[in-house]
Parts: structure tokens; C-alpha cells; sequence
């Protein structure tokens, strides 16, 4: 290293984290003799790279199936950069649920941002069935009040027994196809709960939260 204005400057990019003894020698010139520090009278302590990882209030997201939920955190470097590349995965999703990130990676300059999971829940397999068997019972039962329409207006008393009589009737039959008797989830299924684990990895370093979705 060559002096500037009395100065040297060395710098090293592969000192890894702890404490490290450095010996700095000087070799002298014509003008100052030479000198030694010894590596014991001076110490180096390189800060380990590291990150936070915290939940938004979002923590807790219920939603019905067919819809999504969406989580933020902050990712925030604790020694002005990020150990390496910042990924991410999330564990714990619903049968058949599909998850993405938004960034889908931070780069290792980066100094901290906002992350949203998005998790995109699926239809039951019976939703679309309990559906098209609804709308059927639905047009059977309305099917007659076209000629009921045309009655005379001595029957109106009768009409409208008659109506009311079909709209209960229909609502009985939407509830049994439903299974809304049963249960108090959407199409007929139970409400249940998932934890799900966010975890960001960078370099060797890995964090995680955890997240909860209700899905009715």
C-alpha cells in the first residue's frame, strides 16, 4: 500500500464475521524509520450480514374459496446489505392454493423493502355442481309463474299464495343442495384454518413468521 498525504488505506471483502487481529508494518524510507504494530495491539470486528423479517397487520386474513388473501412484511438489512440475493417460499397453503411474491427477489444492495404474498384459493371440486343443480331448481320452480301471470285478477289471492308457496319452496331445496343446513362454510364446507410459514433466505441466513388464513 502506498501512502497518501501520511495516509494508507487498505480494504478486504473476504474478512468474514467476528473479530480478527491485524499486524500493519511499515517498511520506512529515507526520511522515517521503519515501524511495526503487532496483530495483538490492533483488532478488526467485522458485524455478521444480517436482516429482520417482520409482518404487516396483516396477519390474520379470512376469504372465501375462489378469492385471495394478501400478507406484507419488511425486510430490512441490519448491516446496510443483505447477505446475498433475498428469496422467498411459503409452506402451510390449502389443498391446491397457489402463492406468489411480489418482488419475487430483493438484490443484495438493496436496503429493505416492502414484500406482498398474495395466496390464491381454489373452488371445492362441488362448487360448480352444487351451482348449475341450483339454477336448475330455481327455473323449475319459477317455470309456472309465467302462466300464473295470465290469471284473471279474481285469482290474485290465490297468485300470490301460489308465489309464496314456490319462493319457499325453492329456498328449501337451494339450502339441502347447498349443505348450508350442515355447515356454516361456503358451499357446504367447514371453515378451517392455516398457518402459513413465510420464509426469506440470503446467503446462509434465513428467517421466517408465521401467518394465519381463515378460508370460509
Amino acid at each position: 500500500m502506498a501512502l497518501v498525504n501520511g495516509t494508507a488505506t487498505y480494504t478486504a471483502t473476504a474478512l468474514l464475521a467476528g473479530a480478527h487481529s491485524l499486524t500493519i508494518t511499515y517498511s520506512g524510507d529515507s526520511n522515517f524509520n521503519g515501524v511495526s504494530a503487532g496483530g495483538s495491539g490492533i483488532t478488526l470486528t467485522v458485524s455478521p450480514l444480517d436482516f429482520t423479517l417482520t409482518s404487516n397487520l396483516t396477519v390474520v386474513q379470512s376469504v372465501i374459496p375462489g378469492k385471495s388473501a394478501t400478507y406484507t412484511f419488511n425486510l430490512t438489512p441490519t448491516a446496510g446489505t443483505f447477505p446475498g440475493v433475498v428469496t422467498f417460499a411459503v409452506s402451510g397453503l390449502p389443498v391446491g392454493a397457489t402463492s406468489s411474491f411480489s418482488p419475487q427477489t430483493l438484490p443484495a444492495n438493496s436496503t429493505g423493502e416492502a414484500v406482498a404474498l398474495t395466496v390464491q384459493v381454489p373452488l371445492p371440486a362441488t362448487a360448480s355442481r352444487q351451482w348449475n343443480s341450483q339454477q336448475l331448481v330455481w327455473a323449475l320452480l319459477l317455470l309456472p309463474l309465467a302462466g300464473v301471470r295470465r290469471l284473471q285478477k279474481a285469482h290474485k289471492r290465490f297468485r300470490r299464495a301460489g308465489l309464496l308457496m314456490l319462493l319457499l319452496l325453492g329456498s328449501t331445496a337451494v339450502i339441502g343442495l347447498s349443505g348450508c343446513g350442515t355447515s356454516t362454510g361456503i358451499f357446504g364446507q367447514t371453515p378451517k384454518d392455516y398457518t402459513l410459514t413465510i420464509t426469506a433466505t440470503s446467503g446462509l441466513v434465513q428467517h421466517s413468521i408465521n401467518v394465519n388464513l381463515n378460508v370460509q
